[in-house]
Parts: C-alpha cells; structure tokens; sequence
C-alpha cells in the first residue's frame, strides 16, 4: 500500500473528513470528549480496514 499512489476517490474526500473532525474536535468541551471522539475515528478506521479484508473461510 505504501508503494501505490492513493486513490482519486481517497484524495477527493480527504478535504472534507479532516473539515468535519476539525468542526467535531472544535465543539468538543474537554480532554475526555476529545478521547472519545479519537477512540470513535479508531473504531471507524478498524471498520473499514476489517471491511477490506478477504472474509476467511468457513470450516
């Protein structure tokens, strides 16, 4: 993945995600709600790498 050029569609909406968690990161009213909104990107990051992955065999 390092060695690819990243996607058209992922450089189109990388404006726009880091525009709304700023906008999210500004509203947030302290450390913690700024722990949960990392600790929430984290989970959606897993999501989509987890969906990128071949689904395994069933035995």
């Amino acid at each position: 993945m390092d060695f690819e050029p990243a996607p058209d569609l992922v450089i189109d909406a990388l404006p726009g995600l880091t525009r709304a968690v700023e906008d999210v990161t500004a509203r947030c009213r302290d450390d913690q709600e700024q722990r949960w909104l990392a600790a929430a990107l984290a989970a959606l990051a897993h999501h989509v790498q987890a969906d990128a992955l071949p689904t395994a065999p069933r035995s």
